[in-house]
């Protein structure tokens, strides 16, 4: 049976939606990665105008000296800018590998839950007395409730990565011009 096969028997099934939703509890987001890069940058784009550095950091930062560190961080960072450049962009193609891999963890959810809505029409429809399997069909409300839950919050961190994709390519030529 390949993974984009929907199992047909309710031990399988149940097998199936354990595996997707460990799969989906073990997955790491490159996400927090590139946003790293990306304040970086910021900071090497924020160097070459005193007066938004000055700004970013607000009065009290400026008070503080924030905005020395900052101007010392930020031309630190202004020497690696080819190296920051670059990681911008292979974690930007890494959240696009894992975009990719939540959207398919999703679809394989979403037919686990259609299995399971099966699973219990067929079971509701061969029995005339439901208590006789209200515990089985107690579980597999449970599971495909579960898968359900799992590919909805799937699909808002395909959203959301897929809005996080689309922004970080437009700082790159900008910060490739300096």
């Amino acid at each position: 049976m390949s993974a984009l096969e929907t199992p047909r028997d309710d031990a399988s099934l149940l097998d199936a939606a354990r595996r997707a939703q460990a799969e989906a509890a073990s997955l790491q987001s490159p996400a927090h990665d590139i946003q790293a890069t990306l304040r970086d940058l910021h900071n090497v784009l924020l160097s070459t105008d005193a007066g938004a550095l000055r700004k970013s950091v607000g009065f009290f930062g400026r008070l503080l000296g924030r905005d020395i560190e900052l101007q010392a961080q930020s031309t630190a960072l202004r020497e690696q800018l080819a190296l920051l450049v670059l990681q911008a962009r292979q974690r930007g193609e890494a959240l696009e590998r894992h975009n990719h891999t939540l959207a398919s963890l999703r679809d394989r959810l979403s037919g686990l839950a259609a299995g399971f809505d099966a699973a219990i029409a067929g079971l509701a429809s061969t029995t005339s007395d439901p208590s006789t399997h209200h515990t089985r069909l107690r579980l597999l409300e449970s599971s495909r409730l579960g898968c359900t839950l799992t590919a909805t919050q799937l699909g808002v961190l395909v959203q959301n990565g897929q809005a996080l994709s689309a922004r970080y390519p437009h700082m790159l030529p900008q910060a490739e011009g300096l």
